[in-house]
């Protein structure tokens, strides 16, 4: 949850402020459901990178329903494409530590340790 909640402050945090908190809490626990349900649905023996793009990838619908209602929605939408990269491979960025295999067992929690704070 740390990085969905880091990459969706840095690529939508504008968006997210305008908003009053009770939907900002609404649309990240919307968004990490839908992520960690892809997750859940997906062979474990599959390296983390692709297992979390597929993932993320589950997560548009959401985020673009939430940006939809938010001005200027049409500016943000630019944006999912770089924000799917970074949530699904943070190790992509520069000074970030590649991510590697999952463990067996590893289907939750793999956003992060403190996912029951959405």
């Amino acid at each position: 949850m740390k990085i969905l909640n880091h990459e969706l402050s840095i690529y939508f945090g504008a968006y997210l402020a305008s908003a009053s908190p009770a939907t900002t809490k609404s649309v990240k626990h919307a968004i990490y459901e839908s992520i960690q349900q892809t997750l859940n649905t997906q062979a474990i023996i599959v390296d983390i990178v692709p297992r979390m793009q597929t993932s993320v990838a589950a997560s548009v619908t959401p985020l673009v329903d939430s940006l939809a209602v938010m001005p200027p929605s049409i500016l943000s939408l630019e944006k999912i494409p770089a924000f799917k990269q970074k949530v699904a491979d943070p190790g992509s960025a520069k000074g970030r530590a590649p991510l590697g295999r999952a463990e067996p067992g590893a289907r939750d929690g793999a956003l992060g340790q403190d996912a029951a704070r959405v």
